[in-house]
């Protein structure tokens, strides 16, 4: 089976809209409502991260640390991206909202000055009206600045919707970061428009494998062609591969086998608060202590720094 034919049929496999696909014209009055609570949440500091640790499949080493948002809500909920990711593009809140996020994982990520944490890399989620927005580079210089944050610790997560051609104005912004050091990951590759024409031209460092190619493996053939074709692809591109939703060791055993970098997942830790994330790390690895529970959505916490 050829690429082509394989990344087809991976689409068909992976569920959920891409967060890179155009959101539906028209505004329902629950989107705007929402939209309006989401304005003023922002304005409250009701958003804030979870993290969730990178383990390399050779060494078992942490390499990365991924930052997601959850949203406390007003009403005692705390919401996952799914549920209000969707309003915050269409609404054109997602570059409030994604450069409030790059801010606070920056700023995290400058603590980590020792321990197994020290000099990790921290990914952030990057989306397409986002990059596209003309203050996006200076903000990213800004906040580097003002966090003092390495520049080499920093990865901008794109879906493959942010990731164009060499002649579109996307490109133009995502060369202008890899040339400042900012390093840049493509999200649930091959779930969406596979830009395998123009990925060698692409200025990144890294492909996240989606969850979904991952079901059933070991033992779903088509799902494990899928997963090592996009790893053979990689690997020849040269850049760094890491599995998201592992959930078990025989999953994290197959992508070893086939070559893949590092996986994060239920099977090593689930999204955590920072605290959460501080004892983790000191009982890592396995068998040092007990994994901290996730943050679940529905449940009723506290507001970060309350």
């Amino acid at each position: 089976m050829i690429l082509g034919d394989v990344l087809t049929a991976a689409r068909r496999v992976a569920t959920g809209p891409s967060h890179g696909e155009r959101p539906a014209s028209g505004t329902s009055a629950p989107s705007r409502d929402l939209a309006a609570e989401m304005r003023a949440g922002l304005g409250r500091g009701e958003f804030f991260l979870v993290f969730q640790p990178q383990i390399d499949l050779l060494s078992q080493q942490i390499t990365g640390v991924e930052a997601l948002v959850r949203w406390q809500h007003p009403r005692n909920r705390i919401l996952l991206p799914s549920q209000f990711i969707p309003v915050a593009e269409q609404s054109g809140l997602i570059v409030p909202l994604g450069n409030q996020m790059l801010r606070l994982a920056c700023l995290e990520a400058s603590r980590w000055r020792s321990g197994p944490l020290a000099g990790v890399k921290i990914s952030v989620s990057g989306y397409p009206l986002q990059v596209r927005h003309e203050g996006f580079i200076q903000h990213i210089a800004s906040t580097l600045h003002q966090t003092a944050l390495p520049t080499e610790r920093l990865v901008i997560q794109l879906p493959e919707g942010a990731i164009a051609h060499p002649g579109h104005a996307n490109f133009s912004v995502l060369k202008r970061l890899r040339q400042r050091g900012v390093k840049l990951a493509i999200t649930g590759f091959g779930t969406g428009f596979s830009c395998l024409a123009y990925l060698p031209q692409v200025p990144v460092s890294s492909l996240k494998i989606d969850s979904s190619f991952l079901s059933d493996i070991p033992g779903n053939t088509r799902n494990e062609a899928v997963t090592r074709t996009i790893v053979e692809l990689g690997r020849t591109l040269k850049l760094r591969l890491v599995a998201e939703g592992v959930e078990t060791e025989a999953q994290a055993d197959f992508l070893r086998a086939i070559g893949c970098d590092a996986a994060q997942g239920p099977l090593y830790a689930p999204p955590q608060t920072a605290s959460n994330l501080s004892e983790w790390v000191q009982a890592w690895p396995r068998g040092k202590g007990a994994v901290p529970r996730a943050v679940q959505p529905g449940s009723q916490q506290p507001l970060p720094g309350a």
